[in-house]
């Protein structure tokens, strides 16, 4: 983030020796100061530019020129670039100060909106990227429908800056168009806005999920003394800002190359200065928070065992989702529907997730080895969430392979799950209703232990089992 309110005080032809500013040295903290004001009036000035002169961009341009930065480096690679505190600790400022400033468009949406959204791509969009990325999306959709922390959610956020910067960087564009005297300077600004949103949706979310520590969790582990904590934290941190270090230079490249298609000039002029100053931003910005990180045991939310047992939340959050999906083996995905319904409530069906288990037998098979209990059908002991086992009449549950069918008990009488022939997830009527099949064994996931013994869920509301499903009701497995 931030290429453009960089250059506004990066003479990107200036010599590899440093240019001495008239003034006095701020020192470390001033600079870092400065840096951090520069980046947090540049966001608002450049979207004020993209209207006519006005005291808001005077007085923000005002606050610029008062940060501005002290001394010019050409290139990230001269040492005295990293020892001055007017190089690369006032660019790392700079760049959390633009971060800030993205920050209420970020949160402008409430957390029930971004989940909403967040069930929307990890099941909607992501599948259609292939079955590895659209199991990854179903989970996250999963952890956002629990009110849960996750990987997705974040990047939901980071997207929705997208349209505040890109619009920044077009504000800057516009008048530097005017002040040449070019033509046309509000067609040129939508250029560089189209170029700035070809890359910054994917590129901000990226950012997001990386300093939000989303991606990678460098992590210390218990019971480490602090010495140890503090030897192992840059190669624990290593990967994540490696990554930001990529994804910053990157966007900001790729800006630049925006900014020049608006304005008409070379491609690729000024391109490699503000890659590296991207990268170098976060090789400080990026360290700080992942070593920060590395020096903590990991408590995040994500890694933590979900509060399991409200099975009415949960089954309605998952058909939310889910229902009216078809599944990745098609006719044959009774066992990918289940867990992915049941992992909102049951651990033992999230596990199942987890490891892509899509046979009825192995389903069964891993509940008995879980410790999942797993009893003759009687419909005295089903309880809503409770996967339903079919057979065929004639076969014994003795072998568990011989299983033919699975679906989730609703608790109404019916169930949801797959149906073979509709090849989607449906809320049948009439559980006893599968072509021919017969109910013999119930895996109890359902009720308050949700297939282990937890203690049901009760600081969540629960959802009324008569609000559950909207999706048309099927009669077949």
């Amino acid at each position: 983030m931030a290429r453009m309110y960089l250059s506004d005080f990066y003479d990107l032809s200036a010599q590899s020796q440093p240019q001495q500013s008239p003034e006095e040295d701020r020192g470390v903290l001033g600079n870092i100061k400065s840096g951090f004001v520069s980046g947090l009036a540049g966001v608002p000035h450049g979207i004020s530019q993209i209207f006519p002169e006005n005291d808001v961009t005077n007085y923000l341009q005002g606050v610029m020129n008062e940060n501005a930065r002290q001394r010019d480096y050409d290139s990230v690679f001269n040492l005295k670039y990293w020892l001055d505190p007017s190089g690369a600790l006032y660019d790392a400022a700079n760049q959390a100060g633009s971060t800030v400033a993205l920050l209420p468009a970020a949160y402008a949406l409430p957390e029930s909106v971004v989940a909403g959204l967040t069930a929307k791509v990890g099941t909607k969009l992501l599948p259609l990227l292939g079955d590895t990325i659209g199991k990854w999306g179903a989970k996250q959709a999963a952890k956002a429908a629990m009110g849960e922390a996750n990987v997705l959610s974040t990047g939901i956020r980071g997207m929705l800056t997208s349209p505040v910067e890109a619009a920044s960087e077009t504000g800057q564009v516009i008048d530097e168009a005017k002040k040449q005297g070019l033509d046309d300077p509000y067609l040129r600004g939508a250029k560089t806005f189209a170029g700035n949103m070809a890359v910054l949706p994917v590129s901000n979310a990226l950012e997001f999920m990386l300093l939000g520590g989303k991606m990678f969790k460098p992590s210390a582990k218990p019971g480490e003394s602090l010495a140890k904590r503090a030897l192992m934290a840059p190669a624990r941190s290593a990967p994540a800002v490696g990554a930001e270090m990529v994804q910053n230079a990157i966007e900001e490249g790729t800006q630049q190359m925006a900014s020049n298609w608006g304005l008409d000039k070379p491609l690729m002029e000024g391109v490699r200065q503000a890659a590296e100053v991207g990268a170098a931003g976060s090789l400080i910005l990026g360290g700080a928070t992942s070593g920060a990180r590395a020096m903590t045991v990991n408590n995040d939310a994500e890694t933590q065992d979900r509060n399991y047992g409200n099975v009415d939340k949960g089954l309605s959050q998952s058909f939310s989702m889910f229902g009216g999906q078809r599944m990745p083996n098609g006719e044959n995905g009774c066992v990918e529907a289940v867990v992915r319904l049941g992992q909102t409530y049951s651990p033992f069906l999230q596990k199942e997730f987890d490891n892509e288990t899509a046979r009825v037998g192995n389903l069964v098979d891993h509940a008995m080895k879980d410790g999942v209990p797993v009893v003759p059908f009687s419909e005295s002991a089903l309880q809503k969430g409770d996967v339903i086992v079919y057979f065929q009449p004639e076969d014994s549950t003795d072998n568990v392979d011989d299983g033919e069918h699975v679906v989730i008990y609703n608790g109404e009488g019916g169930y949801v799950g797959n149906s073979s022939k509709q090849q989607k997830i449906v809320n049948g009527e009439d559980y006893s209703e599968m072509s021919g099949l017969v109910p013999k064994l119930i895996i109890k996931t359902g009720g308050e232990s949700s297939g282990v013994s937890v203690e049901a869920n009760t600081s969540q509301p629960a959802v009324s089992s008569s609000q559950n499903f909207d999706i048309s009701t099927a009669s077949d497995e």
